[in-house]
């Protein structure tokens, strides 16, 4: 079960984790003194913005909630769809883009999902509603949130090539890309409310390296996946998302489900091939072996995930 470190939910009393980090003795960050933060204000400050979240958008919410729904039929997912004319414009428009090589022209979302299924329509449609729950302004912020997105999509892809790999069940596919997918969320949001303190750890660490996301738990006393699983539990998402979007940053234990598994690997791929690093394998070796795979299945998965990155970024991000 999820430990909420926001605050206690629904009268039930339970301690935070963000609340009982030491908030009293934070002294002052270099980037606090920077950008007019300090740890106590950024940490203090935490329960409240999410309190103050927007919900989900209807379209994702509904399309996570047919996750363990095997009766779903096309019908529902066209209609729910067709509810938002711009988002249906915009599938299309990633449908009918190269990636796919659709011989002809898809000019309507039946059609669409008997060619490519319900499941590859609804990941779409989860990929371009869920670049749009958070906004940057500035070209530097632009360029982090772009990053992230990037990071998310290849997580997303590798995650689910992952769990097809290992053979799970339909809707743990599913959960292994939806999680990959919003494993970033955390740090979107964060990106979001703080964006003088990003700028300063990324001007002082490099965006995304690993002295970054020390920096970043250290100033506000939780990891990215941390924050991530904040929000999803928040929203109210299943617990198998919130699971594999707190485990995004590893490493799992034994007794995590196997969507997390998937989802922990697939998030260390994509950062290897967005970040043009190497593949750390022996920090992953324990969640390949429990999803019963070997390195050069994972190999080989980077570069189907990396083809569909290359691919799709560019037109989802359009659509967007």
């Amino acid at each position: 079960m999820h430990e909420s470190r926001l605050g206690p939910r629904d009268g039930s009393g339970g301690k935070s984790r963000i609340e009982s980090n030491d908030t009293d003795n934070c002294e002052e960050s270099q980037v606090g003194q920077v950008s007019g933060y300090t740890k106590e204000s950024i940490r203090r400050s935490l329960p409240k913005l999410v309190q103050n979240l927007p919900a989900l958008p209807e379209v994702i919410s509904a399309l996570v909630r047919e996750l363990d729904n095997a009766e779903v039929s096309a019908g529902a997912i066209e209609k729910l769809i067709a509810r938002d004319a711009a988002l249906s414009a915009r599938t299309l428009r990633v449908v009918n883009s190269a990636y796919y090589g659709l011989q002809s022209q898809v000019d309507n979302l039946s059609n669409a999902i008997v060619i490519l299924g319900i499941q590859q329509i609804r990941n779409i449609v989860l990929s371009i509603a869920a670049m749009n729950l958070f906004k940057a302004s500035g070209p530097r912020m632009r360029t982090m949130h772009l990053h992230c997105w990037k990071l998310s999509l290849g997580a997303a892809a590798s995650s689910q090539i992952l769990a097809r790999k290992a053979r799970l069940t339909v809707s743990e596919v599913d959960v292994a890309y939806i999680g990959g997918l919003l494993h970033g969320i955390g740090r979107l949001f964060l990106l979001t409310n703080f964006p003088e303190v990003y700028l300063k750890l990324s001007s002082d660490h490099g965006f995304d390296s690993p002295e970054f996301a020390e920096a970043e738990h250290d100033l506000f006393g939780l990891s990215c996946a941390e924050m991530g699983s904040e929000l999803a539990t928040h929203w109210k998402l299943p617990s198998t998302l919130v699971a594999a979007i707190g485990s995004s940053t590893g490493p799992c234990s034994e007794e995590e489900a196997a969507p997390s598994q998937a989802v922990f690997t697939g998030v260390q791929m994509a950062r290897a091939f967005v970040n043009e690093r190497e593949l750390p394998f022996t920090d992953i070796l324990s969640s390949v072996t429990m999803l019963g795979l070997t390195e050069e299945i994972v190999v080989a998965a980077m570069e189907q995930a990396n083809q569909f990155l290359e691919c799709n970024m560019s037109s989802l991000a359009a659509a967007a």
